[in-house]
């Protein structure tokens, strides 16, 4: 459509006719004008404004279309009409707020769900490459939001931020395969480290003699009867001098190959953790992480391998 040329006498009686009838937009088509053109025309001729003008199935269409994706004057624009009716429109129709329509999340939504804090996300953003964009329908700039898919696809790179024992499931809505996998991970985390800072019961007392006194046990099955790391099992049983010259998993490292360490560091540096690697190679967990640090497998190298990924994945520019 241009606007450059002057209105002829059968522009302005089509605008004259079909004003109040037929929006902005409408007209514009009719006769090759913009919806801007028309409306500045018809305010320099002193048409009356169009006043609670019904909405078409075409223009609510319109709205649906794009409620939470573009700006309510954005909107307005299409259908030629104004950001307050838009917003007006909208409200009425139960659409609530732009940002509730938008196939995303906003940063209120993610630390409420994680329970972490605006400034631990930002820390994502500018460390992690963590993909907010501004709200595209908001008018601040300090409204963020994500999409959905590239949330998952960045949490997936970056497991180890995140904590999913707190997140109940589908509170984001539908979820990858993956996350099941992670929060159970994080539900036995949760669990050792609850645990470990509460005191020692009697029974559990009882049992920890009992199975060092057994002398069939290794420290790796007596924390998992616990439910204790073998940290805190090793600790506790000095505590009550007991003799702990027990072994402390069927195999040691002197067996352990330099093929399997290189796996198990493939698996530290995929998100698994020290207890589930220590459970498939039956070695003791609490001498896995030192083993792994000192074959330079640590949490900073898995970070800097997963920041690499995420920069490479959202280099491009992300239009929403």
């Amino acid at each position: 459509m241009s606007n450059k040329h002057p209105w002829t006498d059968e522009e302005v009686a089509i605008l004259k006719e079909f004003w109040g009838k037929k929006s902005a937009r409408e007209i514009g088509e009719m006769i090759n004008k913009g919806v801007a053109s028309v409306q500045l025309k018809a305010s320099r001729m002193n048409l009356p404004a169009i006043k609670n003008k019904n909405w078409s199935p075409e223009e609510i269409a319109v709205l649906e279309k794009f409620w939470g994706s573009r700006s309510a004057k954005g909107i307005g624009n299409i259908i030629g009409r104004s950001e307050k009716s838009v917003r007006t429109k909208a409200n009425k129709l139960g659409m609530g707020r732009s940002v509730e329509n938008y196939n995303g999340f906003t940063m209120r939504m993610i630390w409420e769900a994680f329970k972490v804090t605006p400034p631990k996300i930002q820390g994502w953003i500018n460390d992690y490459g963590f993909p907010a964009r501004k709200d595209p329908a908001h008018r601040s700039k300090e409204n963020k939001v994500i999409r959905v898919d590239l949330f998952w696809e960045w949490a997936e790179k970056h497991q180890i931020l995140l904590d999913f024992y707190n997140l109940a499931p589908r509170e984001l809505g539908p979820e990858p395969d993956w996350v099941r996998v992670k929060r159970k991970k994080d539900e036995r985390k949760y669990l050792l480290t609850k645990n470990n800072k509460k005191e020692w019961s009697d029974e559990e007392d009882r049992i920890l003699v009992s199975m060092y006194n057994a002398k069939c046990y290794t420290r790796k099955e007596i924390a998992k009867r616990l439910l204790r790391s073998e940290g805190s099992v090793l600790v506790r049983a000095k505590l009550l001098f007991i003799d702990t010259d027990i072994p402390p998993a069927t195999r040691t490292f002197f067996d352990v190959s330099k093929e399997e360490t290189k796996e198990m560091g493939q698996m530290f540096m995929d998100h698994y953790s020290v207890e589930e690697i220590a459970d498939k190679y039956d070695v003791c967990s609490y001498s896995l992480t030192k083993h792994l640090q000192r074959k330079g497998y640590t949490i900073e190298k898995v970070i800097e391998k997963d920041t690499e990924k995420a920069k490479e994945l959202f280099k491009m520019p992300i239009f929403l």
